[in-house]
């Protein structure tokens, strides 16, 4: 039976070899995603009152950015800019979860988002769905398909998309020979602008797997393929109300995504960075502008920019007055009371020595929490400049302090030996 499904299967692809890869990468993923259920029953066992408990594992795409850039490199990399807009809401949602808790206002904090990307990739009128459109065209072309991104994009989305260049230097000018400069486009993704081909895409994405071939290897008596191909015959439809019509490549990677997106809603998530420090795997060697690139491809940036785009520094009160106390030394009655207040009054009163007094409270640049004060770094660099005043002047009283104290002791020691110093010198003159 294994042997003539094998035959059969062969005989089914034979006529278009990328069928076989993407057989390949299907069956990956569906054994990725068996595993994730095992571990998740394994984690449900001996849950208290029928609860189950669940552990999802997910391995995210690395972002790709090559010489040539086809439609693999915009799926993957479409799908980085959804995880990323997923991290970035994970991020932003915690830090409004922390500014709830201490009564902070940020209805007035605008955060970084790649909604844009997103949406000009993968949503509606996005190029996928341009994409999807021309493959229904009798006569569409790739060469079609660009110029209708040209059309739409160039003028609603000038950030984010832009035709190719052909300058000197320019990344597309060497394309432009090999695939023809009429297929050629950039798209700016959270990482770095990318350039991409369209040569072949509307093949790519009308090629999909028969269901009879799926049907066929879902029914056979080897569990390798039996399982990972009967999970697809019982998935459900796609989304996009058009069952009549044979889903594209595109559309069943969008709505896959779309899935993961409702699972990961409901879970408490959790982010790992993996950084590799060179790509010959030596040891004690750090690569720094490889390294650099696998943080910028892996959005690490945009933890800074959430960061600085709210409260960047968050002191508890404690902290905050054991900092800066000594800027109100001839001031000791603004510490005493609740670490609040006191807290509120030393910074009025900062304020109050520097150029322009400026209302920090009012102004939002700072904000009194519950138990933290919170301010932008522009407020803490302003509140260091009368801190480190205050700790020169104190630095040059200890050391008046301290060089009198030595200078007396120099004094009396002279003083005291001063006898014998007189006696060693007269004898020394009578030899």
């Amino acid at each position: 039976c294994i042997s003539a499904v094998s035959r059969l299967y062969l005989g089914c692809i034979s006529a278009r070899s990328r069928r076989a890869d993407q057989l390949l990468v299907a069956r990956r993923q569906r054994k990725s995603a068996e595993a994730a259920v095992a571990l998740s029953r394994l984690c449900g066992v001996g849950g208290g009152g029928g609860e189950a408990r669940t552990i999802g594992l997910l391995d995210v795409f690395g972002f790709e950015s090559f010489e040539r850039n086809g439609f693999e490199q915009l799926c993957i990399n479409y799908a980085n800019e959804v995880l990323q807009g997923w991290f970035m809401d994970a991020l932003i949602k915690r830090e409004q979860a922390e500014y709830a808790r201490e009564g902070v206002v940020c209805d007035h904090i605008e955060y970084p988002s790649n909604a844009e990307q997103v949406s000009m990739l993968g949503g509606k009128g996005g190029i996928f769905a341009l994409l999807d459109e021309e493959c229904r065209i009798p006569r569409g072309s790739d060469e079609a398909l660009v110029e209708k991104m040209h059309a739409v994009f160039e003028k609603s989305r000038p950030s984010l998309y832009s035709r190719a260049r052909f300058g000197a230097g320019a990344a597309g000018a060497a394309l432009a020979a090999e695939v023809g400069p009429e297929t050629l486009f950039c798209v700016r993704h959270y990482a770095e602008e990318v350039q991409y081909t369209a040569r072949g895409w509307l093949d790519k994405n009308r090629s999909a797997v028969r269901h009879e071939v799926t049907e066929l290897l879902a029914g056979s008596d080897y569990p390798l393929l039996s399982l990972p191909f009967g999970a697809a015959l019982e998935a459900p439809p796609l989304s996009t109300g058009q069952s009549s019509r044979a889903p594209s490549v595109s559309g069943v990677f969008r709505e896959s995504l779309r899935s993961l997106g409702a699972a990961l809603l409901v879970t408490q998530q959790h982010f790992v960075r993996c950084i590799k420090p060179n790509s010959t795997k030596t040891p004690h060697s750090l690569d720094a502008a490889y390294v650099q690139r696998q943080l910028r491809y892996l959005g690490v940036g945009a933890v800074l920019e959430i960061g600085r785009a709210g409260y960047q520094v968050k002191l508890p009160y404690a902290s905050f007055l054991g900092r800066y106390r000594c800027v109100v030394f001839d001031q000791p009655g603004l510490l005493d009371g609740p670490p609040r207040e006191a807290a509120e009054r030393l910074l009025r009163a900062a304020a109050g020595k520097l150029d322009g007094n400026p209302d920090w409270l009012a102004s939002r640049e700072a904000q009194l929490g519950t138990s933290k004060l919170f301010m932008r770094p522009a407020v803490a660099a302003a509140l260091d400049v009368p801190r480190l005043a205050a700790r020169r002047r104190a630095a040059v009283a200890v050391q008046a302090v301290a060089r009198a104290r030595l200078g007396r002791r120099i004094a009396a020691l002279l003083r005291t030996h001063r006898p014998a110093l007189d006696a060693a010198t007269a004898a020394l003159a009578a030899d």
